[in-house]
């Protein structure tokens, strides 16, 4: 007895089409969800929401997109994977204050930057080749790093543009009280910054841009945030901490 062949409907037109079809060969199409007017046979389109009649070149494009998102999936986790393992070759810890709540909060900073050939975090290259780069490195927590840099441009002259975001962020972080609401840290201001609890509703970052504003539309951008110190702020967007309504904890807590 011959099965009956399967009438599917196709997703974009609505037409129906045959769910296995003979033209010379067998095939089996009961996984397709375009008819060939929609989506022609051999072009290998995956996409669930084709927009009409497919053009080829749109479909290589958006192959194209699907696989360089793909790679750089893959290419984050190798990252994360290497920088993990990195860090526990220098005694998993900040050499400046012994900080080790998160990799994420964790950086290398080159002591000479004369010498530095390449940032440790987009290399892609040879494990051998960025164990030698870290010895030329100082592992830190992102607050020791924040610091240190500070402390080395200090004296620097500031371009205008630069000064007026300097001034504004040491208002904010007065108005925001000058401590991280995540450990209640006080430190320089280089290490403190300002998380929206909702990406969505950010109009402006608040050290990020020179453009000057008034300070009423800072302060209304500011009961967006909370003020964290650089290492909290790194928990966070890592998972390792949480924003509750009125404090910030460990998700382990």
């Amino acid at each position: 007895m011959q099965r009956a062949i399967l009438t599917k409907l196709c997703a974009v037109c609505g037409m129906p089409f045959l769910a296995r079809q003979v033209d010379g060969k067998l095939r089996m199409l009961y996984r397709r969800r375009f008819c060939f007017d929609c989506s022609p046979f051999g072009l290998h389109n995956t996409s669930k929401s084709p927009l009409g009649i497919p053009d080829p070149a749109e479909l290589r494009e958006r192959r194209r997109r699907r696989k360089n998102a793909a790679t750089y999936r893959s290419l984050k986790v190798r990252r994360k994977r290497r920088k993990a393992d990195l860090i526990q070759t220098r005694g998993g810890c900040c050499e400046e204050c012994g900080y080790d709540a998160s990799p994420a909060a964790l950086e290398f900073h080159h002591r000479d930057p004369a010498t530095k050939e390449f940032a440790l975090g987009n290399f892609q290259g040879t494990w051998d080749r960025l164990l030698r780069e870290a010895e030329k490195c100082d592992l830190l927590c992102a607050n020791c790093h924040r610091t240190r840099h500070a402390t080395l441009d200090a004296g620097r002259g500031d371009h205008p543009v630069v000064a007026h975001r300097r001034r504004r962020k040491l208002r904010a972080i007065e108005y925001m009280g000058g401590t991280c609401h995540g450990c209640g840290r006080a430190g320089l201001p280089a290490i403190f910054e300002f998380h929206h609890r909702d990406a969505a509703q950010k109009d402006f970052g608040i050290s990020e841009t020179g453009i000057p504003h008034k300070w009423e539309t800072v302060v209304a951008e500011l009961a967006k945030c909370v003020m964290l110190c650089a290492n909290c702020h790194r928990e966070v967007h890592a998972g390792a901490r949480r924003i509750g309504e009125d404090e910030l904890r460990y998700r382990a807590a």
